[in-house]
């Protein structure tokens, strides 16, 4: 036996010491299992498959991969869709599905511990008693845990009103790179875990907070014979404040109809859905009736009734499920842009199809911007991506991002190029080592090639209305008196600055750190191109914001505590040449 042998042997027999029997699986059926995901992409094979019941075992696990220098990388259901939960050739998979208790429900503070393993949709399940539940629900919240919501920052159609799963998520237990466990509350560095795509840690528990369920749901189901006009309706349909807001082109319909048979027609552009929730659900359903007939929809039908509801969102949920009875493979695209760009990217995207003659199937949350087009391919692949990074390209060029909640991956690491600021990159890379000196936690994923992206763009020295993405950018040094916006949580002599340091929400910065300026964020409110520094950064006084843009309708959130290692403060403040002492 060669020496490589025996040292991979050692390593496995402790490995397999962890845990009691069933802990580590190295036989080919679940190792090959575990190669794979929904993406359909390809990396390579693990050595071994472990599956811990706990943050002990998991640090354990981690610090083994440390010592024999093996790479490792935390999986869920594997339903992402950009290859960010595949393992490297001779790595170790931690699987989460042992980590998947629920409990306990605290009705009065509207919160529920979980493990990551569990369910998204057991977690509404388990507090419906208390009437309540987990608002976040991404189309496969009926088989992905939260661990994978929580590494992808997903959001999902009832999250337009109420935000992304970073904003339902207080805190978090996770283990580190080097096999150390942090409780952490903080709204910074819970900002950076999320959409960060496992590449920072593992993380084994979460403390989620949960919305009270409606007192009544009305929601409308719109044809229109032409999907700009869908489109070109989601603005004005906003000033109403609906809970949901989906749309589903005509071809994606064919395909649902196709396999399920819902029922809904399939000789109109596209279907809109929307949703109201609260005692005037009713009231704003009819005002947005009207609306949506202005905007040239040829029929509307509204319910309240809970099976008739239900239906219609199992027609979206299943979107992509029938897709392979009309082709073989499809690239899938999870592009942002400003609300109020949607029919440019729309007509973009029929633009695309027919330059290409190649079949784009296209369901979104319309609501915020957020796009699936999928390109329908059989043996022609390559004219396939052209056209998908065409449509992505057109995508950033509107002000949007190139993943709103798929993530990178290793899908989509050179059309993150195409969007990231080459300082940001640069400043990301060095978070990553700082976090993972060993480049052992799930390598070569949601960052692109250190030295790539774009120059930052030019610090904005007066205040800009985005009416389009229903937002401000603006100095930061501006009094909150001389924006073009009420808002009774600050002084209106305090500066934006100050507003910041209080907990301000911002979608994008311009910034300095080191002598270097870059910009991070986009227009959009879904965007997890790289790591968040925008939401690392803010209030944090880690570096000198010079600009922002945040919504028209803001909000303040509470800094929280961290009880996260010193030397992750120490070594986030050494990058950016922090402020604090």
């Amino acid at each position: 036996m060669c020496m490589a042998m025996q040292y991979m042997d050692r390593f496995l027999k402790k490995l397999r010491s962890i845990g009691s029997a069933g802990f580590c699986n190295t036989d080919s059926a679940t190792t090959l299992i575990y190669s794979e995901d929904a993406s359909h992409l390809q990396l390579g094979k693990p050595l071994a498959v472990v599956f811990p019941e706990n943050a002990k075992q998991v640090s354990q696990v981690i610090k083994l991969c440390n010592e024999y220098g093996v790479a490792y990388v935390a999986r869920g259901s594997g339903t992402g869709l950009s290859g960010g939960a595949l393992p490297q050739e001779n790595s170790v998979v931690i699987a989460t599905s042992r980590l998947n208790s629920i409990g306990p429900c605290n009705p009065e503070k509207r919160t529920v511990e979980c493990g990551v393993g569990a369910i998204n949709s057991h977690i509404s399940r388990y507090c419906l008693k208390h009437n309540l539940h987990f608002a976040p629900d991404p189309g496969s919240s009926s088989v992905s845990a939260i661990g994978g919501n929580i590494a992808e920052n997903s959001g999902g159609p009832h999250c337009l009103k109420v935000g992304m799963t970073v904003d339902h998520v207080i805190a978090l237990q996770w283990v580190d790179p080097s096999g150390n466990i942090h409780n952490t509350s903080n709204r910074s560095l819970l900002g950076l875990l999320h959409g960060s795509e496992g590449t920072l840690g593992v993380i084994t528990d979460a403390t989620l907070s949960l919305q009270p369920n409606p007192t009544s749901e009305s929601t409308l189901l719109a044809m229109f014979d032409s999907l700009v006009d869908a489109a070109g309706s989601v603005m004005k349909l906003q000033t109403l404040g609906p809970v949901a807001l989906e749309l589903v082109d005509r071809k994606m319909l064919e395909v649902v109809e196709q396999a399920f048979a819902f029922g809904i027609p399939t000789d109109h552009a596209g279907a809109l859905i929307v949703e109201f929730a609260g005692d005037a659900a009713e009231n704003d359903a009819k005002r947005a009736e009207q609306i949506l007939l202005e905007c040239g929809a040829v029929s509307v039908k509204a319910t309240t009734d809970k099976k008739q509801r239900e239906e219609l969102w199992q027609c979206r949920r299943r979107a992509f499920g029938g897709v392979g009875r009309i082709a073989p493979h499809y690239v899938t695209m999870d592009i942002t842009v400003p609300p109020g760009k949607l029919p440019e990217i729309v007509r973009k995207v029929e633009d695309v199809g027919e330059k290409y003659d190649i079949q784009v199937a296209t369901v979104m949350h319309a609501g915020d911007g957020n796009l699936h087009p999928g390109i329908l391919y059989n043996d022609n692949k390559e004219e396939a991506e052209l056209a998908a990074d065409e449509i992505i390209r057109a995508a950033v060029a509107l002000g949007g991002s190139v993943t709103g909640e798929h993530g990178i991956g290793i899908e989509k690491l050179k059309q993150a190029e195409w969007q990231l600021d080459k300082t940001a990159v640069e400043f990301m890379h060095q978070i990553k080592e700082l976090f993972d000196p060993n480049n052992l936690c799930n390598p070569g994923k949601a960052l692109p090639q250190r030295g790539s992206g774009i120059e930052c763009s030019a610090v904005p020295d007066s205040v800009t209305l985005h009416k389009d993405a229903q937002a401000i950018t603006t100095p930061v040094d501006v009094k909150w008196k001389d924006l073009p916006i009420d808002f009774d949580k600050v002084n209106p002599e305090s500066t934006v600055a100050e507003a910041i340091e209080n907990g301000l929400v911002l979608l994008e910065i311009w910034a300095e750190s080191g002598g270097k300026l870059f910009h991070s964020g986009a227009r959009v409110t879904k965007d997890v191109a790289g790591y968040n520094l925008v939401k690392l950064l803010s209030g944090s006084r880690m570096a000198d914001i010079k600009a922002v843009t945040f919504k028209l309708n803001p909000e303040i959130r509470e800094t929280g505590e961290s009880e996260a290692a010193d030397y992750i403060a120490v070594g986030l403040n050494k990058i950016f040449g922090g402020k604090n002492e």
